[in-house]
C-alpha cells in the first residue's frame, strides 16, 4: 500500500464533505436609474462542521456575490440594462458530518426597489422638458440609494442643487450642448485642448488657500419612519365651487409640507352624488386633483396620508489625520466646501485642536453607510487638494473652451510644465478684442 490506513480513515471516511444548493429565479422589472435592494433572512438546523451561506447572481449566475443572513444588500443595473431582468438566488450548506444533514427550517427573501441619486437627476431634468439626447449622467450615480426619495418644492435649479449636495456630483454643459452630471470620482477626458505659454497669456497668478483646512468631517445620517396611521394632511379651509360639466384641478399643499408624506388617497367629503374625481398627482409636498362634475355643486376635499418622520440624527465622523498639526490655540476656522458650516473648535492632547466641520443636513442622506462613503468622498478630496496647484491666468480667450477640459501651461523654453483642468472660463468682448479669465486646477 502506497497510503496507510491512518489517512484512508481520516479523511475518507470518518470526515466526508457534502454539499448541497437550490436556485431561485426571481423576475423583476428594472427601471432606469433603480437600485435593488435584497434581503434574505434564514434558520435551520446547523450542527457543528456545517455552515448555510445565499448567493444571488444578475448576470444569468456567470458570476456570484454573496448575501448575509439578514443584511441588506444592493444590485446595480447599469441603465442600458433597463427592462425585464432575472435575479437568481442560490441557498447552499456544507458540511463534514455524515450523520446529520444540515436543512433550512425558514428563508425569507425581501427585494425592494430603490430611487437612486441617478434616478433623480434622470426625473429632474425629463421633468424640465429636456430628452435623454441632451443630457448625460454617470453611471457611479446608481450607486447613490436613497431609502426614501424626494426633492423639496423649488426651481429645476434649486431641486438639481439638493441631489448634488447629497452626492457631490458636479454638473455643467459641454461644448456639444449636453448637460453632463458626472459623480464624485468620475475623471474626465484628459485630452489637451489648449496649449500656453507665456507669449500668449499675459499673468499667471498662483492662488493659496489662506485658510487652515479642517482635520475632522463630521456629518449625519438621519432615517425616516413611516407614521403607524393615516392622519388628515389636506383639507379645503373653503368649500370649492364646480359648475354642470365642468373639469377643475385643485392644487392642495399639505398641512405637513416640512415633512414628506406617501401613500395618499383623496376624497369628496361627504361623497355627494354627481362629482368625480377622474384623476390624482401625489407629489411629497402636496397633490393635483382632477374633478369632474355633472351637477352645480359646492365641495370640500380631503387627502390621507402617511406622513415621514426623522427618526434619529445619527454622526459620522472622519479624520484627516495628516492635517493633525499644532495650531494656535482658539483660532476659528469656516469652509462651505459641500455645504459645509463651522462647527466646533475643541482640545485635544498634545496641544493639537481639532477643527471641525460639519456637512449641512440633507434630506437625502439618510443611512449610516452612505454617511460613512459620503465622508470619506470628502476626506479622499482634501487629502488630493493639498497636493493640487491653482492659478488664474489671463489670455486673449478662447470660446471653445468648456469647464473640465485640459490645457497645458508652458515655460518660456515652450516646454511643457503641467497639465490643468479648467474650472472656471470667463470672457470678455470690449473695443473689438476678446479677453479671458482661467481658474486652472493641477491634476
Amino acid at each position: 500500500m502506497l497510503y496507510g490506513n491512518s489517512l484512508y480513515y481520516s479523511n475518507v471516511y470518518e470526515a466526508p464533505f457534502i454539499s448541497g444548493y437550490w436556485i431561485k429565479t426571481i423576475p423583476v422589472s428594472i427601471e432606469i436609474g433603480i437600485a435593488i435592494r435584497i434581503n434574505v433572512a434564514w434558520s435551520g438546523i446547523n450542527p457543528i462542521g456545517s455552515r448555510f451561506f445565499a448567493e444571488f447572481s444578475k448576470d444569468d449566475q456567470v458570476t456570484w456575490e454573496d448575501i448575509h443572513n439578514g443584511e441588506d444588500c444592493y444590485v446595480y443595473f447599469s441603465t442600458q440594462e433597463a427592462g425585464d431582468k432575472k435575479l437568481y438566488l442560490k441557498m447552499s450548506f456544507e458540511t463534514n458530518n455524515p450523520n446529520v444533514i444540515p436543512y433550512y427550517t425558514s428563508i425569507a427573501i425581501n427585494i425592494y426597489q430603490m430611487y437612486t441619486a441617478y434616478r433623480l437627476f434622470y426625473d429632474i431634468l425629463t421633468s424640465a422638458k429636456l430628452t435623454t439626447s441632451r443630457f448625460w449622467i454617470d453611471p457611479e450615480l446608481l450607486k447613490f440609494p436613497i431609502p426614501y426619495s424626494w426633492v423639496k418644492r423649488s426651481s429645476h435649479y434649486d431641486s438639481l442643487k439638493q441631489v448634488i449636495r447629497f452626492c457631490l456630483a458636479k454638473i455643467y454643459v459641454s461644448r456639444n450642448d449636453i448637460i453632463r452630471v458626472e459623480g464624485p470620482n468620475y475623471t474626465p477626458d484628459a485630452t489637451i485642448q489648449q496649449v500656453l505659454t507665456p507669449s500668449i497669456y499675459n499673468k499667471k497668478t498662483p492662488l493659496i488657500r489662506s485658510n487652515i483646512p479642517p482635520n475632522e468631517i463630521i456629518l449625519y445620517a438621519t432615517p425616516y419612519i413611516v407614521a403607524s396611521s393615516k392622519t388628515e394632511v389636506y383639507r379645503s379651509g373653503i368649500s370649492e365651487t364646480i359648475q354642470k360639466g365642468e373639469t377643475k384641478i385643485i392644487t392642495a399643499i399639505y398641512s405637513v409640507s416640512q415633512n414628506p408624506v406617501i401613500n395618499c388617497t383623496a376624497s369628496i367629503d361627504g361623497s355627494p352624488d354627481g362629482i368625480t374625481i377622474i384623476s390624482e398627482e401625489y407629489f411629497v409636498w402636496g397633490a393635483k386633483i382632477k374633478i369632474f362634475s355633472i351637477v352645480n355643486i359646492a365641495f370640500t376635499i380631503v387627502i390621507n396620508g402617511y406622513a415621514l418622520k426623522i427618526e434619529s440624527r445619527i454622526p459620522v465622523a472622519k479624520t484627516i489625520f495628516d492635517t493633525l498639526i499644532p495650531i494656535t490655540k482658539g483660532i476659528l476656522y469656516q469652509e462651505k466646501l459641500y455645504g459645509g458650516s463651522l462647527y466646533s473648535v475643541h482640545d485635544v492632547p498634545e496641544n493639537i485642536i481639532i477643527r471641525s466641520m460639519v456637512y449641512t443636513v440633507n434630506q437625502l442622506l439618510q443611512t449610516y453607510e452612505m454617511a460613512e462613503k459620503i465622508a470619506a468622498i470628502i476626506v479622499s478630496e482634501y487629502a488630493a487638494s493639498k497636493k493640487r496647484h491653482y492659478f488664474k491666468i489671463e489670455y486673449p480667450g478662447n470660446p471653445a473652451l468648456t469647464l473640465n477640459d485640459v490645457i497645458a501651461l508652458g515655460n518660456i523654453r515652450n516646454s511643457n510644465t503641467g497639465n490643468y483642468y479648467v474650472k472656471r472660463h470667463e470672457l470678455t468682448f470690449s473695443k473689438s478684442s476678446l479677453k479671458g479669465e482661467l481658474l486652472v486646477m493641477s491634476f
